[in-house]
C-alpha cells in the first residue's frame, strides 16, 4: 500500500520538526497544510526543507476539516491508497505505520475505513502489551490511516464543523456506511495534551482541559450536531455526548478560569446549532 501524509499546521513551534521526523520516512509524501495566522517564519522555513514535505499555505484558517479534505484530494489525485492524518503536536513510535498496516493484513482492507494507533500522552506512560486489534466506534484524527477508497465512498470531512468533533462525525459516518474503524493496540502515538490540568474539589480529583472560549463554542455546537445526526443509529453513545457536555459545563464553573466567557460561548454554540449556523465563528 502507498501512503501519503496530512499534517495541519496552526502556528507551530519548533517541536513540530522532531514530530515530523518521527514518521516522515514511512510516507511517500507529507502534505503540510498551513492554517496559521501568525506562524514563526523560521519554523516554517525548516518544515519546507524537510525531504518529502509538500508545503501548502492557506490564506486564512480554513479549519481542520477543509485542510484534511485538501490533503485527501491531493493524495487521491496522485493515486495513494491511504492518508496518514497527524496533528502537529503528535509523534509516532518506531515503525508505527508499518505495524498498523501489518495488523490488518488478514482483514478485508476494503471493509476498513480507518486504522488507528493507541494514543499515549507522554513517553513515560506505560505501554500496552496487547497485540490485538479492536473494532471501535470512533477515534481521534491524529495518527490515523484513512482508507481513501472509503473516503471516496462516504464523502469528505464536514467543512461546516470547522474544528472539534470533525473526527467523531467522520468515524460515525464510516460506521453507518458499514466501514470498520480499527484500533491497533500495539501501535502507539505520543500526543501532547495541551493545557490539561488535574483539579481537586471536595475530595474528588478530575482533569480539566482549559479550552479557550472559542473552542468551547465549537465543541458545544458540534456535539449537538453529532447528537442530532446520529442518535437514531447510536443512541447510547449520543446520550454520552450530552452527558459529557453537562459535565464540562460543571467543570468550567468549578475549576477553570474565564468561567463566564466559556459558558457564554458554549451557549452561543447551542444557539447557533438551533439556528443551523455553522462554519467559522464570527
Amino acid at each position: 500500500f502507498t501512503t501519503a501524509g496530512a499534517l495541519v499546521l496552526s502556528n507551530p513551534d519548533e517541536s513540530v520538526i522532531n514530530n515530523i521526523e518521527s514518521y516522515i520516512e514511512d510516507l511517500e509524501v507529507l502534505f503540510a497544510v498551513d492554517n496559521s495566522e501568525s506562524a514563526d517564519p523560521a519554523v516554517l522555513a525548516h518544515i519546507k526543507k524537510i525531504p518529502g514535505v509538500v508545503y501548502v499555505k492557506n490564506d486564512s484558517n480554513l479549519g481542520i476539516a477543509a485542510a484534511l479534505n485538501m490533503c485527501a484530494e491531493k493524495a487521491i489525485k496522485h493515486g495513494y491508497d491511504f492518508l496518514f492524518t497527524i496533528d502537529q503536536d503528535s509523534s509516532a513510535s518506531q515503525n508505527m505505520i508499518a505495524s498498523m498496516l501489518k495488523a490488518v493484513k488478514d482483514e478485508d482492507i476494503d471493509s476498513i475505513g480507518i486504522i488507528s494507533p493507541v494514543q499515549r500522552y507522554s513517553s513515560a506512560q506505560k505501554k500496552t502489551d496487547s497485540s490485538n486489534i479492536d473494532q471501535v466506534l470512533e477515534v481521534m484524527t491524529s495518527g490515523n490511516l484513512l482508507n481513501l477508497r472509503a473516503y471516496e465512498q462516504v464523502g469528505p470531512f464536514l467543512d461546516k464543523l470547522f474544528i472539534d468533533y470533525v473526527d467523531v462525525e467522520y468515524c460515525l459516518r464510516l460506521n453507518v456506511n458499514s466501514y470498520k474503524v480499527i484500533l491497533v493496540n500495539h501501535a502507539e502515538l505520543v500526543h501532547r495534551l495541551g493545557s490539561t490540568e488535574v483539579y481537586r474539589w471536595c475530595g474528588i480529583t478530575f482533569p480539566t482541559t482549559n479550552h479557550p472560549p472559542l473552542r468551547r463554542y465549537y465543541i458545544a455546537r458540534n456535539r449537538l450536531y453529532v447528537f442530532a445526526r446520529y442518535k437514531k443509529y447510536y443512541p447510547e453513545y449520543c446520550r454520552s455526548i450530552i452527558k459529557t457536555q453537562v459535565i464540562d459545563m460543571v467543570k468550567i464553573i468549578i475549576s477553570e478560569n474565564e468561567k463566564w466567557p466559556k459558558i457564554s460561548m458554549s451557549i452561543k454554540g447551542f444557539i447557533d446549532f438551533a439556528r443551523g449556523r455553522y462554519g467559522k465563528y464570527s
